[in-house]
């Protein structure tokens, strides 16, 4: 496995001008990533893609993966004529994956033909630029794991897996090892994304916390210093065989470049302990 980080982790920096997209670049390398993932970039920055990728070069890191979104309950040819642009752009960088969302708002019946047969399409578009499409289990009707194992089915499409964020689906009120374990031969891509959780029998919190699905209290966490069961999913995903990146993707209070930083540390001594099946601080 590689270690990388979403472009999104550094968005308290990039809002307030403190950094650019190729500033964040620079820094992903310098911090010690393999590979950074570009996250909405379209939607929300101005950017030159030549720079960027003139960029990553010089600073010797791969762009591992482009994150944008859609929503197919809008016109569906223009959202698929939309997705082939963001695809495009990730294969000129060399992007391997590319996440996509597929609704924003919850449904009764997410599983549309016409939608099926929109996302088939994509991933056949995708694997002919040589990137495989995902999407995330991130929020609508989509997020929680029978949901996605029945998505994956209908769809069936060798090139269509799941973009896979640990604490998204705390954020779903369910237990992450075992959506995990349920979904470990779809996954293709993984945020290893942390959370403190608290249950919900208390007042608000404060800055920070918001409530998840099930009603507990829950609060973005540098990885490795929340609740999450990081190695017991790690486990999971490594005994199916995942050989991809684990991204860093952090939207705490923190600091942010302090955050990755640690989360970075933590995965990779995560990862020097996984086959020992315990922790050593000394690793």
């Amino acid at each position: 496995m590689k270690h990388g980080v979403s472009s999104y982790s550094f968005c308290q920096y990039l809002d307030d001008g403190r950094m650019t997209l190729v500033d964040v670049i620079k820094k992903a390398a310098e911090l010690g990533f393999d590979g950074i993932e570009l996250a909405n970039i379209t939607e929300n920055y101005t950017y030159d893609i030549e720079e960027l990728k003139k960029t990553g070069e010089e600073a010797g890191i791969a762009f591992c993966s482009w994150a944008t979104s859609a929503d197919f309950l809008s016109d569906i040819p223009t959202q698929i004529e939309n997705l082939k642009k963001e695809i495009d752009r990730a294969a000129y960088l060399g992007c391997k994956v590319l996440r996509t969302d597929i609704y924003h708002y919850e449904m009764a019946n997410p599983y549309i033909p016409e939608v099926m047969q929109a996302i088939r399409d994509l991933a056949t578009y995708c694997q002919e630029k040589g990137i495989v499409l995902t999407t995330e289990n991130h929020g609508g009707p989509l997020c929680t794991a029978d949901r996605l194992d029945r998505l994956f089915q209908i769809v069936d499409h060798e090139n269509f897996g799941l973009l896979c964020d640990f604490a998204n689906f705390v954020d779903a009120g369910e237990d992450p090892q075992k959506a995990v374990t349920l979904l470990k031969f779809r996954v293709r891509h993984v945020h290893m994304k942390d959370e403190h959780i608290l249950d919900g029998d208390r007042i608000f919190p404060g800055e920070g916390w918001y409530m998840n699905r099930a009603g507990d209290y829950i609060r973005c966490a540098i990885t490795g210093q929340g609740n999450i069961p990081m190695y017991k999913c790690l486990k999971v995903l490594k005994d199916a065989g995942y050989e991809g990146y684990l991204i860093q993707e952090f939207e705490g209070i923190e600091d942010c470049i302090y955050a990755v930083e640690k989360g970075l540390k933590y995965a990779k001594r995560l990862l020097n302990v996984l086959d020992q099946g315990m922790w050593n601080e000394q690793v």
